[in-house]
This record gives C-alpha cells, structure tokens and sequence, in this order.
C-alpha cells in the first residue's frame, strides 16, 4: 500500500475502533446506572432468612462471586456485604462493588455521606465504630446511592437467623437447593425497569458492534486489494513469494495493532478505562480485519503469482 492508501485504512479502522470503545463506555455505564436503580443487585437476587452459620456451611455450594447482604438496623441505609465464595475480584466492578482483596472492614459511601478525616485518612462512622473509606458509590452526587452506606464487614453478620439478600450466578436455583423454596423470597427490582436498559441498550450495542465489524471488514477488504496491487510490481521486480506473503502478514498483523494502540494509549491519557468486554470487542474487531485481510489476499494471488 501507498502512505495515501494506508492512511486511508487506518482512518476507517480508527472510526471503527473509536465506535467500538464509544459502545464499551457506555455499556459500562448502563450497567452502572442499572446496578444504582437496583441498589447494587442483579435481577436474580434473592432473600433468605439465615444465620450466618448456615450460610457459611453451605457457602462451596454457590457460584463463585456470590455475596450477601445484610441491612444494619442502627444506621439507616447502611449495609454490610462478604463475598460467600471466592475473591471480591470475581465481583465484577461494574456493579458498583470495588472492593479489593485488602479491603476487609472498609467501606464504599456515597457522595452525600458525612465522613471524618483523621490522619489524613477518610472513614465513616457506624454503630460506634470507624471504617475506612476507599470508594465511592454512584456514577454521579445525585446518584440514587449517595446518601448509601456498604461495608465490607463479615463481623457485622451476627448469629441471628435474619433476612439476608443473596446475589450471584445462577443464584435463584442454589438458593432453592440449598434453603428450600418455603425460606426464599424474591427481592423488589428497584428503579432498574427502564426501557432504555432493558429494551433499547441491548438493541444499541448489538446494532453498534455490527455496524463496527462491517466497517472492519471493509477496511480490510480494501487493504487486501491495495496489498495485492503492490504485491503484483514485487513479484514482477523479482521478489519471492515468501518474502511477498511475509509482508502482507505483517501489514494485516501489524495496522489494526497499532491503530488500537494509538485509541487505548489516548483513552488512557484522558482517564478513559475500558472493562474487560469492551477491550474483548476490541480484540474482536482486529481479528476481523486479520481474518479477512488473509482470507480476501489469497483470492487475488493469481494477480502476482
């Protein structure tokens, strides 16, 4: 390809990389926004009436990632959480749940919590005792968590046989395997029901990440063709093959990699992060242009061969 040429496919593959991370952005906070409308819960949450022994004995029968809720009856909208089975890094962070590994008896607060500072350290005071904050709940201060309070305490869990909310994989059909049907309840969905989550957000990304794929696909097309142009004068100078085909691979490797590069290093820059499914769509999106570019190159051989 010609400089004019490539810069041609690489403005198409940046559009379509730049669509890509655009959908990865907001899918993140539709998530965000659906998790806040349901006070950090899935739709398949479910409340058990426990103790914690009880929870414990069973907790290698749930997924991994599960956790549990209780309210903390001294403070209103406060909330203490464990992970049941596996690490907090199985929670997915899009919920609004960040906690780490280190954060055992620190809390996640919302804009509108009153917090002390001592040390230099933000922490918030429940039942008498202080807690650490190292996170924020809500994507905005108005958010509907801000005035919420989550803990991440299993000592505040005590013995008694209380309401506790369940939330994870497959968690309605374990909680029933576990507890019975008779001790499990639904929990109310919240503010989550909105058409655009439900209804118009999935119709959005499918038609998006299409839409990005095609485009992919096109600037791949049109790359094997310019390459196969090129590669004609190459074997006609007297170069082999191999070394022809060898350049064509690096070109169909080597421009959707640096042109992802360029768009994460600049989202970066501006504190853009991208989850986990937005930069596996991404990746999707370069293997398309790879596969097609190899697959199309092959069928105008017989222009150089």
């Amino acid at each position: 390809m010609t400089w004019r040429q490539a810069l041609a496919v690489a403005a198409l593959l940046l559009m379509t990389t730049g669509l890509v991370c655009a959908l990865g952005v907001f899918q993140t906070r539709a998530q965000a926004l659906a998790a806040e409308g349901r006070a950090l819960l899935s739709p398949e949450a479910v409340a058990v009436h426990a103790t914690v022994g009880e929870l414990m004995e069973h907790r290698a029968e749930f997924a991994v990632g599960t956790r549990a809720f209780r309210d903390l009856e001294e403070v209103p909208r406060a909330r203490t959480v464990v992970v049941l089975n596996g690490n907090w890094s199985d929670v997915a962070p899009s919920i609004g749940i960040r906690f780490s590994a280190s954060d055992v008896g620190r809390a996640l607060v919302g804009e509108a919590v009153r917090l002390e500072v001592e040390g230099g350290v933000p922490f918030v005071e429940v039942a008498g005792a202080q807690y650490e904050v190292v996170g924020r709940l809500g994507l905005r201060e108005d958010s509907l968590l801000a005035e919420d309070i989550l803990i991440a305490a299993p000592a505040l869990f005590d013995a008694a046989q209380t309401r506790t909310v369940l939330d994870g994989p497959d968690i309605g059909t374990r909680a029933v395997a576990v507890f019975g049907r008779d001790r499990i309840e639904p929990v109310a969905g919240g503010a989550n029901r909105r058409t655009t989550v439900d209804f118009v957000t999935p119709i959005v990304l499918t038609l998006g990440f299409a839409v990005a794929t095609m485009a992919s696909a096109v600037a791949a097309v049109s790359a094997a063709r310019h390459e196969g142009d090129r590669a004609r004068i190459r074997r006609l100078v007297g170069i082999g093959s191999a070394a022809v085909l060898f350049r064509t691979v690096v070109v169909a490797c080597g421009t959707p990699i640096i042109v992802c590069a360029a768009v994460l290093t600049g989202l970066s820059c501006v504190g853009v992060r991208l989850g986990g499914p937005a930069l596996a769509a991404v990746a999707s999106q370069c293997m398309v242009f790879v596969v097609v570019m190899l697959l199309v190159g092959p069928v105008r051989r017989r222009s150089w061969s």
